[in-house]
């Protein structure tokens, strides 16, 4: 919809119908998690900031969509390579829906088909967007999948939790009832 004025015929307030109110949830990484080397690793979201329906399980680290309708999930994960070789090079998301893969999105600073003979990078940050409908009872979780040139034993490489930055977090908003 573009226009330059919306007016009411009657009265004084214009009312949007499909839209909802300002309640979202919002979770985030205050520590860090050690993840292995190419292999999806469920994220330890572990502390709430929003979670106005009550349905976050934190036994579980998922989200429980509370009624019917279209959700904009979020998701920013912070990778980290804390090793001496400092070879990360990619910071894979993948979003679950109800306990299989509904969608994952790698990073875009991706060297993984460069010609590389020296370690490069030590972090990167991904995000990953995206509208869907989802159901009453729906579970969301998510995973991170990294991978390293020079993997370490044991594994130097992180999901980032920064207790005042933020660095890993995921909200849901719903957008729109069904």
């Amino acid at each position: 919809l573009k226009v330059n004025r919306i007016e009411p015929r009657t009265g004084d307030t214009v009312e949007i119908v499909g839209l909802v109110d300002d309640k979202y949830f919002h979770v985030y990484k205050k520590s860090d998690q050690v993840v292995e080397n190419n292999v999806s690793t469920k994220v330890v979201l572990d502390t709430v900031h929003s979670d106005p329906y009550g349905t976050w399980s934190s036994s579980n680290n998922e989200y429980t969509i509370p009624s019917d309708g279209l959700y904009m999930v979020h998701s920013n994960l912070c990778g980290q390579d804390k090793g001496g070789n400092q070879g990360l090079v990619n910071v894979i998301i993948e979003i679950y829906l109800n306990g299989s893969v509904q969608l994952h999105g790698r990073n875009s600073n991706n060297f993984d088909n460069a010609a590389i003979t020296a370690p490069i990078n030590s972090m990167f940050t991904n995000t990953l967007t995206r509208v869907l409908p989802l159901s009453a009872g729906d579970k969301i979780s998510w995973y991170a999948r990294f991978s390293c040139k020079y993997p370490e034993t044991p594994s130097a490489l992180f999901v980032s939790g920064h207790e005042s930055d933020h660095n890993s977090f995921a909200w849901i908003y719903k957008v729109a009832s069904l």
